[in-house]
């Protein structure tokens, strides 16, 4: 009998340079997918800046079945995971993806309200023709500012089925799209957009028995959140193009940009305020002393060192900051500060926030800033006061006080 060896086929993971399938299951049951963590995508390249810089474990702090675990690569998941989306919709920088909650442009029929609602709610206890979603705390904000886009002048509404402190994706949370919701409307109110306009929440409570768990392992098709829109609600156009988001973009403020262009398209198909106001600044006192320490732990890079030849100092890119303060937390000096709403164009460069010229140290002879009043830079003069702190705490340092004492002591002994 005569046996022929087959080479084993190797997995290859093709045409994604970024997005890694965490903890990829094995698919040979059927084509069916064998474990919930195929549900979710990492972006390493996003994740990794804000986990080295600011130590951020968002994801796995919000996961209601502990599913998450920070590895020294990327987050990875376990076959515990719900596929609940609320670890992307903690995402600071939109770093991982969850299925069942992408985008669509297929057209939709329209109408005066688009509802959504959670995927274990029966079919047929749902709202016909609503978006049915793996869990509403998975919605992120460009999610939500995406569906109020595409929605057009129809009102968005979240349907609370009273259930979701029980449900297990909820955590004892009664709405774990609150977050979410809180800043899309602080969002659009600072554009100066109606009330009305803000997706809401409308609370209609069903039989918590009713709730089935088992619809939201099945998964979402990838269409199946904005299957019935398309931005033809009440009369609005039928497509609402956004600017696509420049592939030379960091992948840490991807998401970052695309918000940004999600509210400027907002802001001009309904008449809100330029998108630019609502970007941050930031001020530094001049208790600055330039060690750099925010910039190192800015976890976007909106905030930077430069260097001249005469000078050196702080840049800034307002498009690029999340808000995340950092930085003021990482300042020594305590001398820096982040103000929401600037003057300015998203689409200016980074703009210089300090510039500390450079001299020469006494010490090292390196250039650098803040010198002191020995022309030391702050380096050597740490260097220098530490060295003075051990010289006074060894025996040969303080031999050198004893001569001073002496004459005292023989004073001593005279009038004795």
């Amino acid at each position: 009998m005569t046996f022929w060896l087959l080479p084993r086929r190797r997995w290859r993971q093709q045409n994604v340079p970024t997005l890694d399938k965490v903890n990829r299951p094995d698919k040979r049951c059927g084509g069916q997918m064998a474990s919930a963590a195929e549900y979710v995508l990492v972006d390493s390249a996003a994740c990794s800046p804000v986990r080295t810089r600011g130590g951020c474990a968002s994801c796995a702090e919000v996961c209601p079945a502990g599913a998450v675990q920070m590895a020294s690569a990327a987050p990875t998941v376990s076959d515990q995971c719900f596929g609940c989306g609320r670890c992307a919709a903690a995402c600071p920088v939109g770093a991982l993806a969850v299925k069942g909650f992408g985008e669509a442009t297929d057209s939709s029929p329209r109408g005066e309200r688009v509802f959504v609602e959670c995927v274990r709610v029966p079919m047929g206890r749902a709202i016909a023709g609503a978006i049915r979603v793996p869990c509403l705390g998975g919605l992120t904000v460009p999610h939500l500012l995406a569906l109020r886009l595409a929605a057009g002048a129809a009102a968005v509404v979240l349907m609370d089925r009273g259930w979701c402190g029980q449900c297990a994706a909820g955590r004892g949370d009664a709405m774990p799209a609150r977050d979410s919701l809180a800043k899309v409307r602080d969002l659009l109110a600072r554009l100066g957009l109606p009330s009305a306009f803000v997706p809401r929440l409308q609370r209609s409570p069903l039989n918590p028995a009713l709730r089935d768990d088992s619809a939201a392992r099945s998964g979402v098709s990838r269409r199946g959140l904005f299957r019935r829109l398309g931005a033809s609600g009440a009369g609005a156009p039928s497509r609402t193009p956004v600017a696509p988001v420049s592939t030379d973009a960091a992948p840490v403020v991807r998401a970052q940009l695309r918000q940004l262009a999600l509210l400027r398209r907002l802001s001009d198909l309904h008449g809100g305020i330029p998108v630019e106001r609502l970007l941050p600044s930031v001020s530094v006192s001049d208790a600055c002393c330039d060690t750099g320490a925010c910039a190192a732990h800015c976890p976007t890079g909106a905030l930077q060192r430069w260097q001249g030849e005469t000078a050196q100092g702080l840049s800034f890119t307002a498009r690029h900051c999340l808000e995340c303060g950092r930085c003021v937390r990482a300042c020594p000096d305590k001398a820096l500060r982040i103000e929401a709403g600037r003057e300015g164009s998203a689409d200016t460069e980074c703009a210089v926030v300090t510039s500390h010229p450079l001299s020469r140290c006494r010490q090292c002879g390196a250039e650098a800033p803040g010198l002191d009043a020995d022309e030391n830079c702050p380096r050597c003069h740490h260097g220098v006061a530490m060295l003075r702190t051990l010289m006074s705490a060894h025996p040969l340092g303080r031999a050198s006080s004893k001569p001073a004492s002496q004459p005292q002591e023989r004073e001593c002994h005279e009038h004795a």
